[in-house]
């Protein structure tokens, strides 16, 4: 039964338990005004246990340095990563994450015995080895001894919201990147449970699953000791809010058709609000996801490229200890377009033309090296990306966006790469001011569905002004596609 929801102010906690860090922020909402009462972040480890150690630091932190008290807890993650736990809930493994490609060789073995068309129809996800259903059956094969042992199974947001409450819970946007919670009809409601048939293909079944609360249905509420001494009141709810993307892209505004986010992290995904449901066959083609949202009625087209803000990290890497002043040097040049091409693909490309094989790095010969004009290369191939993922999703849907809200990561604060974006966008682009716009969403969702907030508020926006011609990268940008087909073209032929 949800509570009577006041005009009061409210406060509540999020959690964004993302690749590379987590992060936790208490906000404040009075009079439709959100505000960040304190924030703290922390890297993500790879333990269970640790992770729950470390979200209860950022929690202790936040809520003394607010010195408010929380009415609910708001959990957002990352998808497609998890990990088994024992009949006394306690971890069999690490943290088996998205970005590994342990399951590759099951995904084929998969789609050998049930087409991938097939499966992505019955889901709205491409099959790939970050897939949970193929981790699965590495699990089996690699360790059956972990499967034997394994009670349930655990998504990351899950887990931490199991330390809490002491019951394990998923939200339907994490459930449905799984390929294991079947898509439902257009127009029809969310399924209940994850789907018997498809976890059957890994010899698993819903009882080992966490149960999936749906938009209106109760929550778990704060069960721990441990967590009550870092001063979160008993008895508040804890809210799995869901997919870090689809809950950025929430609180940024993803409300009505043609609405379209970019939200943008170690990861990036584009979602596009549809009013109804493309071409199955055209959306497995072109490497898209069809998900429902977080309000669980509306679906969206979904783009997603796995090495954005990775990218990034990767090229600073290999660039060595002068790397931040070629960064910075690469970024004054803008608006000048590199003579270079650098293709983002750091596991493969997920969208448009699928090819999980695509490499990563310069594709240009040269005389000599150039590190400055190949890192602005390496920053427009990242937004060339994006720009070819929202052509993508837009030939798909049939429509070109309303409108562009770029959400969440450094690369969103930075001005210079902004109004690169901008100047590729087919359509005007806003960029989120919220800090921290993922886990402040999960705070606002777990009020709504706490029924403490009627609606989640949109978050503030402003302008990325674009000052270059329309045509300014048309021909950059025709050469990064032609260069990324092309090399795929030339392995699948060779």
């Amino acid at each position: 039964m949800r509570n009577h929801v006041s005009e009061r102010t409210r406060v509540a906690i999020g959690l964004d338990i993302g690749s590379t860090n987590t992060k936790a922020v208490i906000v404040e909402l009075d009079g439709g005004v959100v505000l960040p009462l304190a924030l703290a972040s922390t890297p993500t480890p790879s333990d269970g246990d640790e992770l729950v150690e470390r979200v209860l630091q950022l929690v202790t932190e936040v809520v003394h340095t607010s010195s408010r008290t929380p009415e609910c807890v708001g959990i957002a993650s990352m998808a497609e990563s998890g990990l088994p736990l024992s009949s006394d809930y306690r971890p069999l493994t690490g943290i088996i994450r998205w970005d590994g490609s342990r399951g590759l060789r099951q995904a084929q073995s998969l789609a050998e015995r049930i087409p991938a068309a097939d499966l992505f129809a019955a889901t709205g996800v491409q099959l790939g080895a970050k897939t949970p259903l193929a981790t699965w059956l590495w699990l089996a094969e690699e360790r059956p001894d972990v499967v034997t042992a394994m009670a349930r199974w655990a998504g990351i947001a899950d887990l931490v919201g199991l330390a809490m409450s002491g019951e394990l819970v998923t939200d339907h946007t994490l459930a449905g990147r799984t390929m294991a919670y079947r898509l439902p009809e257009e127009g029809s409601s969310l399924p209940p449970t994850f789907d018997a048939g498809l976890l059957g293909l890994a010899a698993l079944d819903p009882g080992r699953m966490p149960s999936v609360r749906r938009p209106g249905a109760a929550w778990p509420t704060l069960n721990s000791e441990r967590f009550a001494l870092a001063g979160l009141p008993p008895g508040i709810p804890v809210v799995i809010a869901g997919h870090d993307h689809a809950v950025g892209a929430y609180f940024a505004g993803l409300r009505a058709p043609g609405d379209a986010v970019d939200s943008l992290g170690t990861a990036e995904a584009i979602l596009m609000l549809v009013d109804h449901r493309p071409d199955s066959e055209r959306l497995y083609a072109a490497g898209l996801g069809l998900v429902r949202t977080v309000r669980g009625a509306d679906e969206a087209v979904l783009a997603g490229s796995s090495s954005a803000g990775a990218m990034v990290a990767w090229w600073r890497a290999e660039l060595g200890k002068d790397a931040q002043a070629i960064m910075d040097e690469a970024l004054l040049r803008l608006p000048a377009v590199s003579r270079h091409v650098v293709l983002p693909y750091l596991r493969g490309r997920q969208c448009p033309a699928r090819d999980l094989a695509a490499p990563a790095g310069l594709m240009t010969d040269a005389l000599e090296r150039d590190p400055v004009g190949e890192t602005l290369a390496m920053f427009e191939g990242v937004a060339f990306q994006a720009r070819w993922m929202l052509d993508a999703v837009s030939a798909v849907a049939g429509r070109q966006p309303n409108g562009v809200v770029v959400s969440g990561g450094a690369a969103a604060a930075n001005s210079a790469l902004m109004s690169m974006k901008a100047s590729l966008s087919p359509a005007p682009m806003r960029r989120v001011l919220t800090p921290e716009p993922v886990a402040t969403g999960a705070a606002l969702i777990a009020l709504e569905r706490s029924g403490l907030l009627a609606s989640v508020p949109a978050a503030p926006t402003e302008p990325i002004p674009n000052t270059l011609p329309a045509d300014h990268y048309d021909e950059a940008y025709r050469r990064f596609v032609g260069t990324a087909v092309r090399h795929t073209t030339e392995r699948h032929t060779a």
